[in-house]
């Protein structure tokens, strides 16, 4: 399930520009023929078609949202016109934009395929670490447990904006994870910030108290974070006699990283009551 794995989560990463096969299987580690039958056999739909589907689904529902500009939408998933966009829409849903947007006609969407299953158990081996309090802030979304395959598309969003956040503190990325129940958790993807006073409208902050953590290093792609994050919690913590506190787990994504391959590298911050 690795090359699946790799390219739902390029897929979802780039749901802004057309991809091609060619960078896929280069992201995926496989040749364009084995990703093409393995992807095929698996889902049902080629790649290319499942990612022309994707950017389509995301347009439609800006789209359903009251999206003022059709060519905007267009311009956000990679078409370089209003004429081309409308007629892959057309072509895809059998309906026009301008008919999804303000007839709310009902669609057949294709959703982010879950990525989660990867049944590994890597070997961890943590460091440990206090850390003072600090402020991340970026966009937030909330997730069920059970699928989280919209995080790289809020990633791509809010990739956009690094580098010209007021008072961002460069170097590192996170991933943070909090306000969690028993079904759902909020997930913010941000930077470090030095005030949160002067934000745009549409980002969220977040303050994480001083706290000792438990810091699991994976040098590996990031799709391996739904293995490192089930054996931390079902191998590691049981086994380790710490408890978990009640506050933010996080990924940190340091200078090392490629966003654009998810290659490189990251950490996993748990917080431990002490």
């Amino acid at each position: 399930m690795r090359p699946i794995d790799r390219t739902v989560w390029y897929v979802e990463s780039h749901l802004n520009q057309a991809v091609s096969l060619d960078d896929v299987a280069d992201i995926a580690g496989v040749s364009k023929f084995a990703l093409t039958r393995t992807f095929l056999n698996k889902t049902g739909q080629t790649v290319l078609a499942y990612a022309r589907a994707r950017r389509l689904t995301e347009a439609a529902k800006s789209l359903q949202r009251g999206a003022p500009c059709i060519l905007d939408v267009a311009l956000s998933v990679g078409y370089a016109s209003h004429e081309a966009f409308s007629r892959a829409f057309r072509d895809h849903f059998g309906l026009s934009p301008v008919e999804v947007r303000y007839e709310r006609r009902p669609l057949s969407l294709t959703e982010a395929i879950d990525m989660s299953n990867d049944p590994s158990r890597p070997t961890l081996s943590p460091r440990f670490e206090d850390l003072k309090a600090f402020k991340i802030a970026g966009f937030s979304r909330r997730f069920s447990m059970q699928n989280t395959a919209g995080i790289p598309a809020l990633w791509q969003s809010f990739g956009e904006h690094i580098g010209s956040i007021p008072g961002e503190v460069s170097g590192a990325a996170y991933g943070v994870c909090y306000n969690a129940d028993r079904d759902s958790f909020d997930y913010l993807c941000g930077v470090e910030v030095r005030s949160a006073s002067d934000l745009p409208q549409e980002f969220a902050a977040l303050e994480l108290p001083s706290n000792r953590y438990a810091i699991f290093h994976h040098g590996g792609h990031v799709t391996d974070i739904h293995a490192i994050m089930r054996t931390i919690f079902s191998d590691w913590l049981p086994a380790s006699g710490q408890k978990a506190a009640e506050a933010a787990l996080f990924e940190r994504y340091g200078r090392e990283f490629d966003p654009r391959t998810g290659a490189g590298g990251f950490d996993v911050y748990l917080p431990l009551k002490v």
